[in-house]
């Protein structure tokens, strides 16, 4: 450059020998007295025109980061992330939306890869901002062959650029960096995809008109005279609900829906006897124990009563087995005291104790009569002479008319329940999902002793006390529905099952020894309960009867079967020990019983019944009520899978955030802002070294001999440090010149490590 410059009358100056004290000053002179254009600033150089302008030969460098350099590597990472948090939230837009045409489809896709090439992008141009202020931190602190130096400046651009021993070895940081930049690409491939097509619903909501039970309808109830019988419908879905212990699905308004519905209607709410009832049960438990087929609960066989059946025996020895005349054991019984006879329903249902025994008497409700003291069940009943009405005419000095709540009583081995009828306010959730129901739970609120009168046929003598005006049975209907409901409940319950040790056989041969497999069998079974999910309750799958409970009888009476003729038995049994019990009557699963106990799932079968009745056509009334429906359309809509792209670009966010560390690291390092222009290249390999390197090589492209020579960008030492227009051997020594050397890159043995801050030109 200086050769441009110098005026043509100027000698040349060749074989100068180096002298530090005079040669400097005078080549400065010359070169000031050289000069006849004032000098400019360091950025002035050619023209528009070509022509060549004057600069200050004597600036020194400027240490200091330019803000250009880490503003453009933030900006372009804030930038790359704000494209993927734009991608998301496009994408999030998009999600459940209907996605319309397959050209519709198609720009959404290329939406999708524009935001994710654009977020890539400016996030790999951060990487490759930060990696090139790095590789001039090696540059000055390691030296490098000039095919490791090409490569360290286009590892970023040139894949092929990795293949060096000594880059992976000496510039393992960079190589990473590199890496990373390379790598981003993949983190661009995941997003895009992420939004797919698929078939989903649409949701709208419209007010809909839809069914509500009805219970003035005539389906519930054939009404002969005044006295009701359910009809074989309601009996039908009462049935069929106890069997699968759910509801039965109802027509909705669209395979697709979801909805509310809510009405009054027949609810039992059960609980343990209280201190009025379990004198009902006291009694129950005696006449059961005290007749010829002898039954036995809990608390009977622990208290060790006697059994008339036993007394037949004269003594022990009678007995051949451990079982025989052993008591049935009790599992469930159920009776409904004022739903037969002649209060409801008009059937001459009291009979023998034992339903399965010879004579006795069933009404269509499966209810029968325990024989219990009327007194006792009048004093545990709840009842109510209601003001409303009055028997016409009276026999009795109270006119007013007496109303009761329906129970019916159940008694297990162990437990002594009681269940109230009671009116109540239901609210039921309906889905259905390609005409099937799938979700139907329901809510209770309101809950109310629902009184009726103590016999149906008072129905036709109660008069309004005010006007004297008796109803007609159809004024009464609601009431004969309710009951109707109540007795296909209970019909379902009512009756026994107890369970016995019978299947124990004497064989003829070999004589006197004895087959036992170990089950206990069912001996009454004339309760429906068997049939359907209450039999999945702990109370019959693992009941106090089940293992060495069971009854046997010892020398005195009955006792545990752990205690009973096992023991004697044990020796002559062809099939080994009689200690081990299985029950195994009661398999149904365990879902069908909430909370495994049987309290609740009573409560649930009978709710279930009730909501059950819309699913009958005979028993609603059409457009009774109003309310929201909410429709699923199938179509095809876009599914959006945030979790991959969130994870895709975040990984790549992270990586950018270490490569930008480094990145303002290695500014701060260096002391300047770097680049790796062609400016950059010129303003750093113009000393006579590399003139001499690459003399004969102008056109770019150098030989392998020259591959190997090392170079190290620092501040240039002998021949290194000339000044435009010395000759070889005129070099500028930095320990001469206080640190007013020149930088560059230079072979190795000609370079020192800068000082930051240091004076150099």
């Amino acid at each position: 450059m200086y050769s441009v410059l110098r005026q043509p009358s100027e000698p040349e100056i060749h074989n100068s020998t180096w002298d530090k004290s005079n040669n400097i000053t005078t080549i400065r002179e010359r070169i000031e007295t050289d000069f006849t254009i004032p000098p400019i600033r360091h950025h002035e150089g050619l023209g528009n025109n070509g022509s060549t302008g004057s600069f200050d030969i004597g600036k020194y460098v400027t240490w200091g980061i330019a803000m250009r350099t880490p503003v453009i590597m933030i900006t372009w990472a804030v930038a790359g992330c704000i494209f993927s948090v734009g991608h998301h939230f496009y994408y999030d837009r998009l999600d459940g939306s209907i996605a319309g045409t397959p050209n519709q489809q198609n720009w959404a896709l290329r939406f999708g890869t524009a935001f994710s090439f654009l977020t890539i992008a400016l996030l790999k141009a951060s990487c490759d901002a930060a990696y090139k202020q790095y590789i001039w931190t090696l540059f000055k602190r390691k030296s490098y062959s000039l095919d490791t130096l090409d490569k360290l400046f286009a590892l970023t651009t040139d894949i092929f650029a990795f293949v060096s021993w000594e880059l992976i070895s000496k510039a393992k940081l960079a190589v990473f960096l590199a890496l990373t930049s390379w790598l981003m690409a993949l983190a661009g491939i995941t997003p895009p995809a992420t939004l797919s097509v698929g078939p989903g619903f649409r949701n709208q909501t419209i007010v809909t008109s839809l069914a509500s039970i009805n219970w003035n309808a005539k389906g519930f109830t054939n009404i002969l005279g005044y006295n009701g019988h359910t009809s074989s419908e309601v009996r039908q879905i009462s049935s069929s609900s106890a069997q699968s212990m759910s509801i039965i699905p109802i027509t909705p308004p669209n395979g697709n829906s979801t909805f509310y519905t809510q009405f009054y209607g027949p609810t039992v709410q059960c609980s343990p006897a209280n201190s009025s009832q379990i004198p009902i049960f006291d009694e129950y438990a005696f006449k059961m124990w005290n007749t010829s087929y002898t039954m036995a609960s809990k608390a009977k066989f622990e208290a060790g009563l006697g059994s008339n059946s036993w007394n037949v025996l004269a003594n022990a020895t009678a007995r051949t087995s451990p079982w025989y005349d052993a008591p049935l054991m009790n599992v469930f019984s159920a009776f409904s005291p004022y739903a037969g006879d002649r209060f409801w329903f008009g059937a001459n249902i009291f009979s023998s104790l034992t339903p399965s025994g010879p004579g006795s008497t069933i009404d269509e409700n499966n209810n029968w009569s325990p024989g219990i003291n009327s007194t006792l069940i009048s004093n545990a009943m709840p009842q109510w002479r209601n003001p409303a009405w009055k028997r016409t005419p009276s026999s009795t000095a109270n006119s007013l008319a007496l109303f009761i709540v329906q129970q019916i009583f159940i008694q297990t081995s162990t437990d002594s329940i009681v269940c109230s009828m009671r009116n109540a306010s239901f609210s039921v959730r309906h889905e259905f999902v390609n005409g099937v129901q799938t979700v139907a739970e329901y809510t209770i609120t309101d809950s109310k002793p629902f009184w009726v009168p103590s016999q149906s046929g008072d129905f036709q003598s109660l008069t309004d006390p005010v006007t004297n005006v008796t109803p007609s049975t159809d004024y009464w209907r609601p009431y004969y529905s309710y009951m109707s409901v109540f007795q296909a409940f209970t019909a379902l319950l009512n009756g026994n099952i107890s369970t016995t040790l019978m299947d124990i056989v004497a064989l003829d041969n070999p004589k006197g020894k004895f087959l036992f497999d170990g089950n206990v069998t069912v001996n009454t079974e004339n309760s429906k309960i068997l049939q359907h999910g209450l039999s999945a309750c702990d109370d019959f799958a693992h009941g106090y009867w089940d293992g060495d409970n069971a009854i046997g009888l010892g020398p005195f009476g009955p006792v545990p079967w752990r205690k009973s003729f096992n023991a004697t038995f044990k020796d002559n049994s062809a099939s080994g020990s009689f200690s081990n019990i299985s029950n195994n009557l009661f398999t149904k699963p365990a879902f069908m019983c909430r909370n495994r106990t049987l309290i609740h799932a009573i409560e649930d079968l009978a709710n279930n019944i009730t909501i059950s009745m819309l699913s009958s056509s005979n028993l609603v009334s059409q457009n009774a009520q109003t309310v929201p429906v909410t429709y699923f359309t199938a179509q095809n809509i876009y599914l959006y899978d945030a979790k991959n792209l969130v994870i895709s670009y975040s990984i790549a966010a992270l990586f950018t955030l270490f490569v930008l560390t480094i990145g303002f690291l290695s500014l701060k390092f260096n002391g300047v802002a770097h680049s790796t222009s062609f400016s950059a290249i010129i303003a750093t390999t113009r000393n006579a070294e590399l003139d001499a390197v690459s003399k004969g090589h102008s056109l770019g492209a150098l030989p392998a001999g020259l591959q190997g020579v090392r170079l190290r960008f620092g501040e240039l030492v002998g021949n290194g440090g000339m000044k435009e227009g010395m000759a070889v051997g005129e070099g500028v020594s930095a320990s001469g010149r206080e640190g007013s050397g020149h930088i560059g890159f230079g072979k190795v043995e000609n370079v020192v490590p800068l000082r930051r801050g240091g004076r150099y030109w």
